[in-house]
């Protein structure tokens, strides 16, 4: 693609959202000494090294253009993915991404580290608000900036339907669609 006027290479990763059930296992990987959710860094991990090495096989110039998406657990990847190339030649729009990293209070209140990250958040859906810290204060958060929109909703109560319903990448789409 020519960005002005300029050759550049554009590489498109989108990442799945959980599929298999070690991935579910691995979904609720979150106690850990790290700062970040070791199920998605693992996840992230992987992805970084195939990444990596597509780009070593293409011989693609460290200008490459990187724009990384996913639904759900694969918007987490993308989401910590993006951070981790942070380069100014990385772009992420995530959605419905769970929390990634554990941050600390007086941090929340500063601008986003990656404004090129863009978390598209469905207020009614559930996960997104995971994992959290039980307490008085919510130390998990995601990279980036999020958008949260009031999708369509539903009047049947309940969690199972917030998680079939507001979480599936269907209204997501639908919101895309109406917005754009």
């Amino acid at each position: 693609m020519m960005v002005n006027g300029v050759r550049r290479n554009l590489v498109i990763v989108a990442i799945r959202g959980t599929y298999e059930i070690f991935e579910w296992r691995s979904n609720l990987r979150v106690w850990n000494w790290y700062d970040t959710h070791i199920g998605f860094r693992l996840a992230t991990e992987d992805v970084y090294e195939n990444l990596m090495a597509y780009k070593r096989a293409n011989q693609l110039a460290g200008n490459a253009i990187v724009f990384t998406t996913g639904h759900s657990r694969g918007g987490a990847v993308a989401n910590l993915l993006a951070a981790q190339l942070n380069n100014g030649n990385v772009y992420a729009y995530t959605f419905a991404s769970p929390n990634v990293i554990r941050t600390p209070i007086l941090d929340r209140t500063a601008q986003p580290q990656h404004t090129n990250i863009f978390n598209i958040i469905n207020c009614h859906d559930p996960v997104p608000r995971f994992p959290r810290t039980i307490g008085l204060a919510n130390l998990w958060n995601r990279h980036g900036v999020d958008r949260m929109h009031y999708m369509t909703t539903t009047n049947i109560p309940g969690f199972a339907v917030d998680l079939t319903y507001h979480h599936g990448m269907g209204q997501y789409l639908a919101w895309m669609q109406e917005n754009t």
